[in-house]
């Protein structure tokens, strides 16, 4: 952020780029590619501007993301941004489920956001569940002590447990159903290593 400020372009990276590849897994394009569409569509990207305007419904915001490939404004009406407004962080990723459809005035898409989602709750959204790859060394209690200030929540928890006789895969209860918080996945990513964490996708 600090190369964007200086600069006014993102020199060693962008920040999407951290997060896409996941959201690669329910954001089917990138902003570069949107098209109008009859049905709601999802899309993300880091909230780089807001401006506000008024209009006949009311206040509307304007939304800009950026997701390495295009600049998008995302037009959001006052009623959402009034329930959602935390959501709307500049230099944080936003997903927007929306209705793209073309502007005859300026001869490109229009945005209209339906719904604004925060990274966890579009995991909690789209997830089928949480897969921990364990092996015979693994402890239990260790397993819990890291769940259990993440539950109750919506994502299904299963473990593909393996030792040297044999290997299966085990689904918690709904009682250890988890929030796929960043802070839960980067303390099993820490106890177990990273590729032994993963969140399956639809």
């Amino acid at each position: 952020m600090q190369e964007k400020t200086a600069l006014g372009f993102f020199f060693s990276g962008h920040p999407y780029n951290s997060s896409k590849k996941e959201l690669a897994r329910f954001v089917r394009r990138p902003l570069s590619r949107l098209e109008p569409a009859k049905e709601m569509t999802v899309l993300a990207g880091l909230v780089v501007g807001v401006r506000t305007q008024m209009t006949r419904r009311g206040k509307m915001l304007f939304v800009q993301l950026d997701d390495g490939t295009a600049m998008v404004e995302v037009s959001v009406f006052n009623e959402l941004f009034e329930a959602e407004r935390a959501k709307i962080v500049t230099d944080e990723v936003l997903i927007v489920e929306g209705k793209v459809s073309y502007d005859d005035f300026s001869g490109g898409n229009r945005v209209v956001a339906d719904k604004l989602m925060t990274l966890g709750e579009a995991r909690a959204r789209f997830a089928k569940h949480l897969l921990l790859n364990m092996n015979g060394g693994s402890d239990a209690r260790k397993l819990r002590s890291l769940l259990a200030p993440f539950a109750p929540g919506t994502a299904q928890v299963r473990i593909r447990y393996r030792n040297e006789a044999a290997e299966c895969e085990l689904v918690l209860g709904d009682a250890i159903r988890v929030r796929l918080d960043d802070l839960l996945l980067d303390a099993l990513a820490g106890w177990l290593e990273p590729e032994n964490v993963e969140i399956v996708y639809q």
